[in-house]
């Protein structure tokens, strides 16, 4: 076993090099706190379109939940759909989000239809254009991305 964990050992960094460069979170809003505030604006901002485009799609189908509701729950989903293995959290971030929603009385058919909706929105929707721009990446060296 000690063999095993030797081999493992090499391929990370050093102890002392990592610590010798670590700063604790503290430190790292204390020295760089206003550094963070723009990345912090914008994921919040992302939040609020999520919840918005959440909100349509309930509106779409003539429902209305309070919008506190909508960005807990979409919050919630996000933070379990980090516990995942799978890419993109297939099958959990519909699920979550579906429990999430029906526990604060959305409608089981309609909490379903929301999240399927929204996951293909925002999950498989920008995949065609993304896969679009990818392979054309390196167009203007002549030397496109093989995939």
């Amino acid at each position: 076993m000690s063999k095993i964990l030797d081999k493992i050992k090499v391929q990370f960094v050093d102890k002392e090099l990592l610590q010798e460069n670590w700063e604790s979170p503290w430190e790292v809003v204390k020295n760089r706190g206003r550094q963070m505030l723009l990345p912090l604006f914008w994921q919040i901002m992302g939040i609020m379109a999520d919840s918005l485009t959440i909100s349509f799609l309930f509106l779409g189908f003539n429902y209305q939940p309070y919008f506190y509701c909508v960005v807990i729950g979409l919050i919630l989903t996000k933070a379990i759909s980090m516990l995942t293995i799978t890419p993109g959290a297939l099958i959990l971030f519909e699920g979550a989000m579906t429990l999430f929603y029906t526990s604060f009385g959305v409608p089981l058919q309609l909490a379903l239809m929301v999240t399927v909706l929204f996951r293909a929105l925002s999950f498989w929707l920008p995949m065609p254009f993304g896969l679009f721009l990818y392979r054309h990446l390196d167009r203007k060296t002549n030397n496109p991305v093989s995939t």
